[in-house]
C-alpha cells in the first residue's frame, strides 16, 4: 500500500502545472472540472491540502458571471487539443470570465465534497479561511444549476453528453439517434485524440459528428438558451442530479462551519431526492433511469450511475434492491486477482456494452469511487464498499493509473498516468 501510495503521488506530482492538475501529460492537457476537483481530494489526503486549496481557486476562476462552472479551463501554451477555445467561441459571451478561455458547457458539482474534503486536512483557522473564501462561488454555482438546470424541480438536465462526463456512454444512443441533424450542418473539427489512444477505445466519429453538432447548436445560444425546451438534446440525468443533491449537503456542512444559513440547501437535496425517487426509479432493474426530456420517457439501460443515489441519505431509496442490482447486474469479480470486485460503466449484459470502448463498459475508478462512499455510507453497504476498493486497488497495482481499465481483463486503457486515477487510489490506500 506505501508503494502504491508513492506510485500515486508521483503521477500527481508529474501532472502538477503550479495552481492545478492536467488530467494526464499528452491527452488532456488542460483543466477540467471534476477532474481538479478528485485531483484536490487526492493531493489532500498525501498531506498536499495547500494544492487542493490552488487546485479549487485556480479552478473559480473560470466561473461565469451566471454561476455557470465551465468544465474546461484551457491553458493556451496548451495547442495540441481539439476542440480549441476558437470552436467554443465563448471570448464572445458577456457572462464569461475576461481573464481566461473557458469552454461554455458544464460537469457535475462535486466541487462541494471536494472543498469540504480538503478543508478537513487544513488546521481550523485555515478551514475557515478556505470555507468562507469558497462560501459564495460554490453558492452561485449551485444556485445556477438549481435556476437554469434544474426546471423540473430537482432533477439535473444534460444538454450534451460531455456534461455528464460520461460522453459516448449507451445512456445517450437514443437521445442522439433522435436528433434532426445533417451531416453538412457538423463545423468543420479536427480529432487529436486518436492520435495517443487507439480509435477502438474512444468514441467512433459518428459520435464526434453529433457531439459537435451539439455544440454548435449550444454555443449559438450563448450557452443560455432562454427556453431550454427548444433544445434538441435535454436529458435529465441521474448521475448529475444524485452529485448535486449531496453538492448541496456538503455546501449546508460548509455554511455551518462558517456561519452562514444552510437550510435551503438541505431543502434543495431532499427535494432532488424525491424527484429521482419519483421520476427515475426502476423497481424492475433496481436501479434508476436517466429521463430524455425531448421524447418524454425513461432512457432503458442499467449503467453504474444508476447506482449513485446510494449517496444520499433520502429514507425512501431503496438502497436494499440497488445493492442487489449491484451485486447481480453491475459488479465484475476483479480480473487480476480475484479479490473484490469492480464496477463497469454499464452492465455486461446491456447490448451495447464494449468492454474497451470510453464510457461504453469500462471500469472507471471515479465511479467506483463513488458507489463505495455510497455502499460506505451506511451499515448495510460496508462489507461491499470493502470488496470495491480490494478490486480497484488491485486494478492500480497491475494495470497502473490508466485512464480506464477493461473489466474482464484489466487491462489498462486510455491515458497513462491519469491525475483522477491516482487522486481517487490515493484516497482509498489512506482509509
Amino acid at each position: 500500500m506505501s508503494d502504491l501510495l508513492g506510485r500515486a503521488g508521483a503521477v500527481l506530482d508529474a501532472n502538477w502545472v503550479g495552481q492545478s492538475t492536467k488530467p494526464s501529460a499528452r491527452l488532456y492537457p488542460h483543466q477540467w472540472s471534476w477532474d481538479s476537483a478528485f485531483a484536490a481530494i487526492g493531493n489532500s489526503v498525501r498531506g498536499l491540502p495547500e494544492r487542493g486549496v490552488a487546485e479549487m481557486q485556480a479552478l473559480f476562476r473560470g466561473q461565469w458571471s451566471n454561476g455557470l462552472l465551465p468544465h474546461m479551463i484551457f491553458d493556451t501554451t496548451a495547442a495540441d487539443y481539439r476542440p480549441s477555445p476558437s470552436v467554443w467561441g465563448t471570448a464572445e459571451v458577456t457572462e464569461a470570465p475576461d481573464a481566461v478561455l473557458t469552454s461554455g458547457m458544464i460537469q457535475p458539482a462535486v466541487h462541494a465534497l471536494a472543498i469540504r474534503l480538503v478543508g478537513e486536512s487544513l488546521e481550523p483557522s485555515e478551514r475557515r479561511k478556505f470555507y468562507s473564501h469558497c462560501f459564495e462561488p460554490l453558492r452561485a454555482w449551485h444556485d445556477y444549476l438549481w435556476r437554469e438546470r434544474s426546471t423540473d424541480g430537482g432533477l439535473v438536465e444534460v444538454w450534451h453528453p460531455w456534461e455528464s462526463g460520461m460522453d459516448n456512454s449507451p445512456l445517450w444512443d437514443s437521445a442522439l439517434d433522435g436528433l434532426a441533424w445533417s451531416a453538412h450542418e457538423v463545423p468543420a473539427y479536427e480529432r487529436v485524440d486518436t492520435a495517443h489512444a487507439p480509435e477502438h477505445v474512444r468514441p467512433t466519429t459518428s459520435d464526434y459528428d453529433r457531439y459537435m453538432w451539439l455544440l454548435g447548436v449550444l454555443r449559438d445560444y450563448d450557452y443560455q438558451p432562454e427556453r431550454p425546451q427548444d433544445l434538441p438534446f435535454r436529458v435529465s440525468d441521474v448521475l448529475s442530479t444524485s452529485i448535486a443533491a449531496l453538492a448541496d449537503l456538503e455546501l449546508a456542512h460548509i455554511a455551518d462551519f462558517v456561519g452562514a444559513p444552510s437550510s435551503e440547501f438541505h431543502d434543495r437535496a431532499r427535494q432532488r431526492g424525491d424527484r429521482l425517487v419519483e421520476e427515475c426509479w426502476d423497481g424492475d432493474s433496481g436501479t434508476f433511469l436517466n429521463i430524455d426530456r425531448v421524447a418524454g420517457e425513461p432512457i432503458a439501460v442499467i449503467a453504474a450511475s444508476g447506482l449513485l443515489p446510494l449517496l444520499l441519505p433520502h429514507p425512501a431509496i431503496d438502497r436494499a434492491s440497488m445493492i442487489t442490482a449491484l451485486q447481480n447486474s453491475l459488479s465484475v469479480s476483479t480480473p487480476v486477482s480475484g479479490k473484490g470486485f469492480v464496477v463497469p460503466t454499464v452492465a455486461p449484459s446491456d447490448p451495447a456494452f464494449e468492454a474497451e470502448r470510453y464510457w461504453r463498459g469500462p471500469v472507471w475508478i471515479n465511479l467506483c469511487w463513488l458507489i463505495e462512499r455510497g455502499l460506505r455510507s451506511k451499515a448495510d453497504g460496508r462489507d461491499l464498499a470493502d470488496e470495491l476498493r480490494s478490486g480497484v486497488l488491485s486494478l492500480a497495482k497491475s494495470s497502473g493509473f490508466r485512464e480506464y481499465f477493461n473489466p474482464h481483463t484489466g487491462e489498462g486503457l486510455g491515458a497513462r498516468d491519469f491525475s483522477w486515477s491516482a487522486a481517487l487510489v490515493a484516497d482509498l490506500v489512506s482509509r
